[in-house]
Parts: structure tokens; C-alpha cells; sequence
């Protein structure tokens, strides 16, 4: 598709897609009843900025000045948290790490906090890890002992930090705002492990295990 017909079509489409999920200001909460989260609505909507290839470049301006992200933020609250893991971390992280940086000075990417990334990144992970196990029988023996190589050091880096709030917790001191919970942390851990075995079960299937 020629460029400029590409950015036309983006330029007018971004715009009504937006309107789709986050209704214009002014709106009733009769005219949108399922205004600021719905579950299939949201999933669709964040496919669907995230998914266009050959529109990646040209996309990523739409993005950053069509309040697009503004939006994205405003999922994590009702997407990101710990008691459930939905597609819409994963999304929502893909689109957060599709900015480039000549454009991040026009969005409201820098006002996402510590805890809103964390939050973020912490259900990512279980999706990522389902969807790594569902599709790991066609990795090579070499990849999936690079994967538990990958997985040891997350995890060992893992430990030193959760060793450090334990110890903060034993002394009594009050943890800052961005540092993560050692519960938060056990959870991510629990998560990787389960990786990490799979990947070992997988690797067993190639014969003699290399990797301890």
C-alpha cells in the first residue's frame, strides 16, 4: 500500500477506533453503559492497535498523539492486577514498547508509575509462560537450553532481591513505594519455575540433559 494512502486511512481510522472504547468526554453513563471496562470489547480494541505490520512505523505516530495511550494506561487498573491474568497485559506491554523514543515526548507514557509498569509486566508473565510451554515442543534442544540458561539467571537475580526485603522486613524497615513485595515477587518466581520445569521435561525428551 502506498504511504501516504496508508497514513490517510490511519489518520482518519485511529481516531474512530478510540471513540469505540473511550466514548467523547461529555458522554452519559446511559449513552455508554459498559464505558470504562469491557472484558471482549478492550481485548478487541488492543489486538487491533498492536497487530498492523506493515503499519508499525507509520502506526506508531497514531498511537502516541490519539490518546491511545492515555487509554492503555487506564486498563491497567482493571487488567494488571493479581487476581486475575488476561491477554490485555500482554497487549498492553507490546504497545507500551512499540514508542519510539522520538515520539514519547508527545504521549503520557513517562506519567506510568513504578507500580503501574510492575503491575503490568507481573501479569504479563503468566500469559508469556502458558504461551511459551503451549508452543515450546517445536523449539530445538538448543534453544530450550538456552531458555533454562536465560530462566536461572532471572531467577537468581530474583532471589538476591527477594533475600533483600526479607531482610528489610526483619529489621522492621519500611519498604518505598517502588519497591515490590516479597508476595509479589514469590509469585513471579512460582510462575518462572513452572518454565523452568517444563523446559527441563522438554529437554529430557532430546535424551541426556545438559543442563543441571
Amino acid at each position: 500500500m502506498d504511504d501516504r494512502l496508508r497514513d490517510m486511512i490511519l489518520t482518519k481510522l485511529s481516531p474512530v477506533i478510540l471513540s469505540v472504547v473511550c466514548p467523547p468526554p461529555g458522554a452519559t453513563p446511559k449513552e455508554y453503559p459498559d464505558r470504562l471496562f469491557n472484558y471482549d470489547r478492550d481485548l478487541c480494541y488492543l489486538e487491533t492497535s498492536l497487530c498492523p505490520r506493515e503499519e508499525f512505523k507509520t502506526g506508531t505516530p497514531h498511537l502516541s498523539e490519539d490518546r491511545h495511550i492515555d487509554r492503555c494506561i487506564s486498563m491497567i487498573l482493571g487488567y494488571c492486577n493479581s487476581e486475575s491474568h488476561t491477554g490485555h497485559a500482554f497487549y498492553i506491554a507490546g504497545i507500551f514498547l512499540r514508542i519510539t523514543p522520538e515520539h514519547q515526548s508527545v504521549t503520557s507514557l513517562d506519567s506510568v508509575t513504578e507500580q503501574q509498569w510492575w503491575d503490568v509486566m507481573r501479569s504479563l508473565l503468566p500469559v508469556l509462560v502458558d504461551s511459551t510451554k503451549k508452543y515450546m515442543q517445536i523449539s530445538s534442544k538448543s534453544d530450550l537450553e538456552k531458555l533454562i540458561r536465560c530462566v536461572d539467571e532471572f531467577l537468581e537475580r530474583l532471589e538476591e532481591n527477594m533475600q533483600w526485603n526479607r531482610r528489610w522486613q526483619e529489621m522492621g524497615l519500611e519498604m518505598g513505594p517502588e519497591m515490590q513485595s516479597l508476595e509479589q515477587m514469590e509469585g513471579v518466581a512460582i510462575a518462572v519455575k513452572e518454565l523452568r520445569t517444563a523446559a527441563s521435561n522438554m529437554l529430557e525428551s532430546f535424551g541426556q540433559l545438559s543442563v543441571p
